[in-house]
């Protein structure tokens, strides 16, 4: 598997980005949405933590720029907080990976919850939408996600 992996890197950076643009847009029912995680956040965060020479906030902005354009949500919102959350991850990459599993949940649900806070607040403020409900069991549903990622992307990526 190392071996694959060496030769086919590119192969699979491309499918996970791909991944990461296509799991964010998926049409989910009104019930479903309030607990589906962000994969986006999730994903990106993954990535910053295992290759932080490679993914940066410029194309951490530039991934979201494009889920946003595809989604049809208003544009530049939801890619200055992911921009803002992977910045806070990259400058405190060795506090991030030094938390035990349960620790690193904690700081994804509570970094997942200031996000879609300030995402609500934004959306109320700036297009008068109706205040959303749900914003704590979606940051708690990415902080279950969270050991499932890592789970997963470790197995695939080793």
């Amino acid at each position: 598997m190392t071996r694959f992996y060496r030769q086919y890197n590119w192969v699979i950076w491309l499918f996970f980005f791909f991944i990461i643009i296509i799991l964010p847009i998926i049409p989910c029912n009104k019930p479903i949405n309030l607990f589906w995680p962000s994969w986006l956040n999730l994903l990106l965060i993954y990535w910053v933590m295992v290759r932080q020479n490679r993914i940066h906030v410029g194309i951490v902005f530039l991934i979201s720029i494009i889920v946003d354009l595809i989604r049809g949500s208003k544009l530049g919102i939801h890619p200055l907080l992911i921009s803002i959350i992977i910045y806070i991850v990259f400058i405190k990459i060795k506090f991030f990976r030094n938390k035990n599993i349960y620790q690193q949940v904690i700081i994804i649900i509570l970094a997942s919850a200031i996000a879609k806070f300030i995402v609500n607040i934004t959306n109320y403020l700036l297009l008068s939408n109706s205040w959303q409900t749900g914003i704590l069991s979606s940051s708690i549903v990415d902080g279950i996600a969270w050991p499932l990622v890592l789970c997963i992307m470790r197995k695939i990526t080793s």
